[in-house]
């Protein structure tokens, strides 16, 4: 099993357990952890952070981004992303390509058709360079891509576009992520790992989120929560996933202790 970890949780990692972020690199390798996956805003020096990694034998899965396209479907940050994916070696990047600013549906829809043209030169541009871009199930009400529905109407539009199926974001929206595995099974190319407790059950229940539904929800290894982890890896590896699974779980009130299990438990699938 191919397993990455969000850079993030490396950084809150090493701030939490008061060592250097290369020391926490190099125990995150120890565990058996190959990749990290990139966030665009942490990326401040692209050739220090190459070398980091490199040093620490830690491989670039894919960089994502953050973008405004319901305002302005030109705007692609001159092209960084894709350059910082390309230099660093990742085969992949993620978009988060806006989140709606309107509850009114006539203007929903002018927004997301600007996200659809942002999201169509985006793809070329990056098959162009060989990379393949990717959307998750994004766990916000305002996001355009927080359901299968939603998804669906992208992915039904672009066809390069491929999707990174998260585990836990699905359970947001109130939807079963079998079925969105089900669904979405000949694009997925990257996964998420993400569990999620429903009340503030185990030792390290972390930051709140409510869900679409109100459920509040909190961060664990994975594993340990609610989500049908377990069914998921074999639904995934039925339907011939070979690719990486990258543990998440933002707000974690102890990240290295859930990056560890989390790991743990991946790892003892065999997969």
């Amino acid at each position: 099993m191919k397993l990455s970890v969000f850079y993030h949780h490396v950084l809150c990692a090493a701030q939490q357990q008061g060592v250097s972020v290369e020391e926490m690199l190099r125990r995150v390798r120890d565990l058996g952890i190959e990749y990290v996956k990139l966030d665009l805003r942490d990326v401040q020096a692209v050739e220090p952070l190459a070398r980091l990694l490199s040093g620490c034998s830690i491989k670039v899965s894919s960089v994502y981004g953050f973008y405004e396209w319901q305002k302005d479907p030109k705007a692609f940050q001159d092209w960084r992303q894709l350059e910082c994916a390309r230099f660093l070696g990742a085969g992949q990047v993620m978009v988060i390509p806006g989140l709606f600013s309107s509850h009114q549906e006539t203007e929903r829809n002018v927004q997301r058709q600007r996200m659809l043209e942002a999201m169509s030169v985006f793809c070329d541009r990056a098959a162009q360079e060989g990379l393949t871009v990717t959307i998750e199930d994004f766990d916000d009400a305002d996001s355009p891509i927080s359901t299968m529905e939603g998804m669906k109407w992208f992915t039904d539009r672009l066809p390069l576009l491929r999707v990174a199926l998260d585990t836990g974001n699905f359970f947001y929206s109130g939807e079963d992520v079998l079925q969105a595995l089900e669904l979405f099974a000949d694009r997925i190319v990257h996964v998420h790992c993400k569990d999620r407790l429903t009340g503030e059950q185990g030792p390290y229940p972390g930051e709140r989120q409510d869900s679409a539904l109100g459920v509040p929800l909190y961060p664990c290894a994975v594993g340990s929560g609610c989500i049908p982890m377990a069914r998921c890896l074999q639904r995934l590896a039925q339907a011939g996933y070979d690719g990486i699974y990258a543990i998440e779980h933002f707000g974690a009130n102890d990240y290295w202790h859930t990056i560890r299990e989390s790991a743990r438990w991946l790892l003892e699938r065999g997969l």
